[in-house]
């Protein structure tokens, strides 16, 4: 998901074209699932590391550093958005228990979606 010296969203998938079959379906949301939890835990360390550099960094820094954070993020709501449409596009097919497929991304969402909310209240994004 986020990977070289920008940030670009890899979601591989036609995310509104339903898949063939349940396992090409799940296969495809478990894919996505991960590269959510990679851009979470990226949008995570670059929202902890806000506060200290706020701190210690010079003004030019901390500006970069904030948009990154906010390129980053917005590429893992993109990501998040085409899990769930993921999981949307394919729910006829699927089957109760495989929600929990998105049992982590979802946590981690929050997770982010959390923390960038204090940092909001902190003006600090």
């Amino acid at each position: 998901m986020l990977h070289g010296s920008g940030a670009e969203s890899i979601t591989p998938y036609n995310v509104t074209t339903p898949a063939h079959t349940r396992e090409e379906a799940l296969t495809q949301i478990v894919e996505q699932s991960n590269v959510v939890l990679g851009g979470e835990r990226i949008t995570l360390a670059l929202i902890r590391s806000t506060l200290p550099r706020y701190d210690h960094s010079t003004w030019r820094e901390y500006q970069d550093h904030s948009k990154r954070l906010r390129e980053y993020h917005d590429i893992f709501r993109r990501e998040y958005q085409s899990l769930l449409q993921l999981y949307k596009t394919n729910e006829r097919m699927l089957q109760k228990g495989d929600i929990l497929f998105l049992e982590d991304a979802i946590t981690g969402a929050e997770d982010v979606e959390r923390n960038m909310h204090r940092l909001e209240s902190l003006n600090l994004h």
